[in-house]
């Protein structure tokens, strides 16, 4: 079972591997077993959501669920391992067949 948590990191800065700003931190996903964050649900930028191929609708930002594995530091803002280019393997299966 996952519990989406609306914490202190809601609202920092998501950088990627290359250093720019792709987004902002929307909630955290922790495991509600053994209490352990897995993944960031990030709002994504327009120019981000662009580069990946993220469904984004009007009004609404896109999101995108980023496993801890790929973050590198957490703080003031969260550091990302990863370009941008390589989050496109986390869109949703549905969105990623639309966009091919």
């Amino acid at each position: 079972m996952r519990i989406s948590y609306d914490g202190d990191l809601k609202g920092r800065a998501v950088i990627d591997g290359t250093g720019r700003v792709i987004g902002e931190i929307d909630g955290m996903l922790v495991d509600g077993q053994s209490w352990r964050v897995e993944a960031f649900r990030v709002r994504l930028r327009r120019d981000a959501a662009d580069q990946i191929g993220a469904d984004r609708r009007m009004f609404q930002a896109a999101t995108l669920e980023i496993p801890v594995d790929l973050v590198h530091a957490a703080g003031d803002a969260v550091i990302l391992n990863v370009p941008t280019t390589a989050l496109r393997e986390l869109r949703p299966a549905e969105e990623a067949v639309a966009t091919t």
